[in-house]
């Protein structure tokens, strides 16, 4: 059954904040109306003959100041639509009165406040689909679920810091002070929420486990509790409720550590604030406000914060902004700074692999177009919500093709230690991604490592490489992964047990199946 407009904004995450309001169902309308605009400012800086001959004013070049005094905001937003589409709008019977109704509904969003007197009828979902994917979402729902799920806005949830004496919120206080200074410096969205608790008895017993049940009850990004002791010392956690929220590649660094009255507002906040600079930017790119991401990720750049990391990060993004150049030049960046040598050397380590003057478009384009494990045309399931994930999905692929793709360059310790770091992160729904065999493959490589160490090492063991290799062959269709994880089961006893696996699976492929027969 078709979605209706209400229905598809009545489902979105994040509008609920907006529920309260009057007239918050007009919001996305308002929303969809800045992205078309911010498209039309993009598209003229490189085509403003073209535009300036349909209507749009060198000077002015929005759409439309919400169609008020412009009788001519129907042909431009007809010719948006046609010109990104590469489509005949002009045709449809009821286009007119789509777009009044959609300009009509925007100005609404903009005034929550104002009481509108006169009845409203939505445009329809066949229009806001097109203006959707004119500026760059695959449906008006895929636009709602990416942009108001991807709140830029990061909700800190901070509990009471247990003091024996007294229970005190000082440090609540003080955590909460320095938070509202910060966003303020830094132009962020966050919404600091100092947590009073009904039960007095809860705050000495705050733990990983209630910490993130509040924390979940109370839709936070993350919390942060701990306990104040008699001599002023300040024992810290915190738990990230959202992937993105989490530091890449390490999700609780500041987990556990203790402080004192003195070094919290240095040491804790410096690194603490970096992490929500970090969160911000991913948050930032997930919504496809690129410029304002890629701005963030250089200035932790420029302070030399987790410089592997942020380098792959303004890769990924510069690579969905389209700007081969600079993904390139991220890409050496990170390779480098895993490989611990200079730009120049890691470009040379790199071009015995393939010349990279010679690609067509970014070394990111080169793996995904020529590399094996994306030929497989696999829609992710709907019901997995996968959307919810798919820009940490994007983030973490590249990080595996760039290490699967240069392993021979890396030191074996830098690759363990990279790969670890990627299949630490894989979420079990990843599988049912385009992505699939990639991660199938980051399970296999650490499978082969603990092999290879299993007869020198007495803490690892059979079934730690069985479930690792497990995965590979559920997820890979690459033969030569089947023949080593079967040489493995076979060995270990194991290769009924797996071929029952195979055979409850998903597997499609005759000659994989055979292998197993």
């Amino acid at each position: 059954m078709k979605k209706s407009y209400y229905k598809i904004i009545k489902e979105c995450p994040l509008l609920e904040k907006y529920k309260d309001e009057e007239n918050f169902e007009y919001i996305p309308l308002f929303k969809l109306a800045n992205k078309l605009q911010e498209k039309v400012s993009s598209l003229m800086k490189n085509n403003s003959k073209t535009f300036i001959e349909n209507g749009f004013d060198k000077s002015y070049n929005n759409l439309s100041p919400y169609g008020e005094g412009d009788k001519n905001y129907k042909n431009r937003t007809i010719f948006i639509i046609e010109y990104q589409l590469k489509i005949d709008y002009t045709k449809k019977d009821d286009s007119n009165k789509n777009i009044s109704n959609f300009w009509k509904g925007a100005k609404r969003g903009k005034s929550l406040n104002n009481n509108f007197t006169s009845t409203y009828q939505p445009p329809s979902l066949d229009f806001l689909n097109l203006i959707s994917r004119a500026v760059g979402y695959k449906s008006f729902e895929n636009f709602c679920n990416q942009y108001f799920y991807n709140s830029e806005t990061i909700k800190i949830l901070i509990l009471p810091f247990f003091e024996p004496t007294s229970k005190s919120t000082f440090v609540q206080d003080l955590l909460s002070y320095e938070f509202n200074l910060f966003q303020k410096e830094e132009l962020l969205s966050l919404d600091i929420i100092k947590f009073v608790s009904k039960n007095p008895k809860e705050h000495n017993n705050f733990n990983c486990i209630n910490a993130k049940k509040i924390g979940n009850k109370q839709h936070g990004d993350l919390v942060i509790w701990g306990r104040l002791d008699q001599d002023n010392t300040i024992h810290t956690s915190f738990y990230a409720l959202k992937p993105e929220i989490s530091f890449f590649w390490n999700s609780n660094p500041l987990d556990l550590q203790t402080f004192t009255i003195k070094n919290i507002q240095s040491e804790f906040l410096e690194k603490f604030q970096k992490s929500l600079l970090w969160s911000t930017a991913i948050r930032l790119s997930l919504k496809k406000e690129y410029r304002k991401s890629i701005n963030i990720f250089r200035k932790l750049l420029n302070d030399n914060y987790q410089p592997l990391e942020t380098n792959l990060c303004l890769a990924v993004v510069y690579q969905l902004k389209k700007y081969p150049k600079y993904v390139d030049h991220h890409i050496i960046a990170t390779v480098a700074t895993a490989m611990g040598v200079s730009l120049k050397k890691a470009k040379d380590s790199m071009n015995k692999i393939h010349s990279l003057d010679k690609l067509e478009g970014s070394i990111i384009d080169h793996f995904t177009k020529d590399w094996k494990y994306l030929k497989i045309e696999k829609k992710p399931d709907e019901k997995t919500q996968i959307w919810k994930l798919s820009g940490i999905i994007y983030y973490e692929f590249v990080a595996a093709i760039i290490l699967l793709g240069y392993k021979e360059i890396f030191t074996p310790a830098n690759f363990e230690n990279i790969l670890q770091k990627i299949s630490e992160k894989v979420e079990n729904s990843w599988f049912k991604s385009i992505y699939a065999e990639v991660f199938a493959t980051v399970y296999f490589e650490m499978g082969k490592l603990k092999e290879q160490r299993l007869l020198r090492s007495p803490e690892i063991g059979p079934e730690d490489i069985y479930e690792l290799y497990k995965i590979a062959i559920l997820y890979s269709t690459d033969k030569n992964i089947h023949d080593t994880c079967i040489a493995f089961f076979i060995k270990y006893e194991q290769f009924e047990k797996i071929k029952n696996a195979v055979n409850n699976s998903d597997i499609k492929s005759k000659a994989i199946q055979s292998l197993y027969a």
